[in-house]
């Protein structure tokens, strides 16, 4: 009986410990790209994950902002580095949008980039211009929209590809005008040169109380906690047109498996610290974690489905 609880004691630990053991991660400096320039939320989260992330592996992990050609330069530059673990990427939906935007990549997005971890995602805020809609909710917005094609404008930062998911998922004829930042669209909304413009709440609570616009609906699955009483898209009757910007962690093609997997344990945790949670919500960001085969999912899906918005919209590519 002595001896038999002795073997089952040793065989207790030895699994408790084969549970527990998680594979040791290559050693050496890691570089995390961030192919936007310094100063974003983007930029801040990625920093954040990185300092997090250097202090779990006990280790030096080095930013490196890659910016330029709408994330194509940062995110090729993740393709072409060796697939050892020490390199990885940290970006926003650039990743998913621009195999839709552009007629040619020097890499190949479905090979040569492995999504890691989806780490965060901001939905955004549908607003309008309160003299233009005084009064109306999404779905009366929506139906003024048919009623007066192409009368009805909205605001967009950059090429506008939400705005024209916007568009074709409504159904609706709208011009686009297309601004340099989201600060410049935002001032056309205040001024009423454009009627709806989508932005994060970062950029919208903090105007609100000018009385200039109206937040109509949010694009997430669930209400945000700083505007509480503005309805999701599914709740004012469109669950179709849920949307947000990711933020996720990425490797070279080639990577092994084992190097994933442990880098999506470590960044998920990281995740769920306290700090890192407080920090991201000051960003606009909504937590989320997920394991590297979901995450790949979703990103194979999203890029098909930008693709598709943008031919349905009839979006010019970038050569």
């Amino acid at each position: 009986m002595k001896y038999k609880n002795t073997w089952l004691v040793f065989f207790l630990i030895f699994n408790f410990i084969l549970l527990n053991a998680h594979a040791e991660y290559p050693k050496g400096t890691i570089k995390a790209i961030v192919p936007f320039a310094p100063g974003g939320s983007s930029d801040a989260l990625a920093r954040l994950y990185a300092n997090k992330l250097a202090t779990l592996l006990d280790r030096t992990v080095i930013i490196e902002n890659r910016a330029g050609a709408s994330g194509n330069i940062g995110i090729s530059a993740l393709a072409k580095s060796k697939p050892d673990g020490l390199t990885i990427m940290f970006s926003s939906s650039a990743v998913t949008w621009n195999p839709a935007l552009f007629k040619k990549l020097d890499f190949d997005p479905n090979k040569d980039v492995i999504p890691v971890a989806r780490l965060a995602e901001s939905q955004q805020v549908i607003n309008v211009n309160s003299l233009k809609f005084p009064n109306q909710n999404l779905k009366e917005v929506i139906e003024i929209a048919k009623d007066k094609p192409g009368k009805i404008n909205l605001a967009a930062s950059g090429v506008g590809l939400i705005e024209s998911f916007f568009a074709v998922k409504n159904s609706i004829d709208v011009e686009i005008i297309r601004y340099k930042s989201s600060a410049d669209a935002m001032r056309a909304l205040l001024t009423g040169e454009c009627d709806i413009f989508m932005g994060s709440a970062l950029n919208v609570v903090p105007l609100l109380s000018t009385g200039k616009f109206r937040s109509i609906a949010v694009t997430g699955s669930s209400r945000m906690n700083v505007l509480p009483n503005v309805p999701t898209t599914a709740e004012a009757g469109f669950p179709d047109i849920q949307f947000s910007y990711l933020f996720g962690a990425f490797a070279p093609g080639g990577t092994a498996i084992e190097i994933i997997k442990e880098l999506n344990m470590l960044l998920n945790k990281i995740t769920n610290d306290p700090l890192v949670l407080s920090e991201m919500t000051k960003l606009g960001w909504t937590p989320r974690t997920s394991t590297a085969e979901q995450f790949a999912a979703e990103y194979k899906a999203e890029i098909l489905e930008w693709k598709e918005v943008a031919r349905r919209a009839k979006i010019e590519t970038i050569d």
